[in-house]
């Protein structure tokens, strides 16, 4: 054995290290708490997403397109995050790291442009609505949004994985 394998630096032959036995003991662990606050930021988004694309659907609007997003990204998020564990051979673990940094980047960048921009007034076609008596970062980060649970629970947990998935992507490309 190289001294390389003994420490875990050794070259990887594959993309997918979910079933590797020379990885560190908290590439595992980093990957199971990745897929749980995943899964939390998930459950949050179409906890809020679906029942408005729902209405929104039935009215025939898309002014806010939001809700559609986060119900597909949502869906398609918990689909590759999932197949991590239930067929690891079939999906590449960077594959699935990489959409997920992705996915969780746009929302947290979604969330602070929706709410800096006006509530969807940098939209090309809708009509934003502001908050005349304070500035928009003033409102982003007062109690009426980002410290509101709801809203501090979705961004805190998607935080989470997009940290978590963020290493371990950044340690499957030092890894080649």
């Amino acid at each position: 054995m190289s001294d390389d394998t003994a420490v875990g630096t050794a070259t990887r032959s594959g993309a997918n290290s979910a079933a590797r036995n020379d990885d560190p003991t908290w590439v595992p662990i980093l990957r199971v708490a990745g897929v749980q606050l995943g899964l939390i930021a998930i459950a949050l988004h179409l906890y809020w997403g679906l029942p408005r694309a729902v209405v929104y659907l039935r009215a025939g609007t898309f002014a806010d397109p939001r809700p559609y997003l986060f119900v597909v990204s949502g869906v398609a998020l918990a689909v590759a995050l999932l197949a991590l564990y239930a067929v690891p051979e079939r999906v590449s673990a960077r594959a699935v790291y990489a959409f997920a940094v992705a996915v969780l980047a746009v929302w947290i960048a979604g969330y602070v442009w929706w709410h800096l921009g006006g509530h969807g007034g940098a939209i090309p076609g809708v009509k934003g609505y502001g908050h005349p008596d304070l500035a928009n970062l003033d409102i982003l980060l007062s109690d009426q949004h980002l410290f509101k649970p709801f809203d501090l629970a979705t961004n805190a947990t998607g935080a989470g994985a997009l940290v978590a998935f963020g290493t371990l992507l950044g340690w499957e490309l030092r890894s080649d």
